[in-house]
């Protein structure tokens, strides 16, 4: 494993792909789908799941805090 991987505090690999996985709640197969919808449409922005477009509002309503508010939030993310 690598130094760095295991400084992370990852000491499974197997067990940690499965947990990632977890986190995902669109497959890459329904990504897609929404990517190539958007593409059709000419959309200019094309937000793939829940979390992209939280960030995106949160971008918006908070313009200078996004960042701030984005470290703050990542400290609720599963590890």
């Amino acid at each position: 494993m690598n130094e760095g991987v295991r400084q992370l505090g990852v000491t499974d690999l197997e067990n940690s792909h499965e947990r990632s996985e977890k986190m995902f709640r669109m497959t890459a197969d329904d990504a897609a789908e929404v990517i190539l919808r958007g593409a059709q449409k000419n959309e200019r922005g094309i937000l793939v799941g829940a979390g992209a477009r939280i960030y995106d509002k949160a971008l918006h309503l908070v313009p200078g805090r996004y960042q701030w508010l984005l470290v703050r939030a990542s400290r609720f993310m599963p590890r």
